[in-house]
């Protein structure tokens, strides 16, 4: 799913959040609320380029779903 990241001191981040079973079964916005809602302090995020991070969510003040022709 192709997202946008704003982060908390303002700057953004387009890529990909990584696909696994349970992001693929829910519809989009709810797989966004179950990312953010995870335990887990980090979140893997693909890059445009392809590289694999991942984003600290303290760090993240709000991730929306984009059209592929946004960016």
């Amino acid at each position: 799913m192709r997202v946008k990241v704003t982060f908390n001191n303002g700057t953004t981040m387009y890529g990909e959040l990584v696909k696994d079973e349970y992001v693929t079964a829910l519809e989009p916005d709810a797989a966004l609320a179950w990312v953010m809602n995870l335990e887990h302090t980090f979140i893997p995020f693909i890059q445009p380029n392809g590289r694999t991070v991942q984003l600290n969510k303290s760090n993240v003040a709000y991730i929306v779903r984009v059209e592929d022709e946004e960016d």
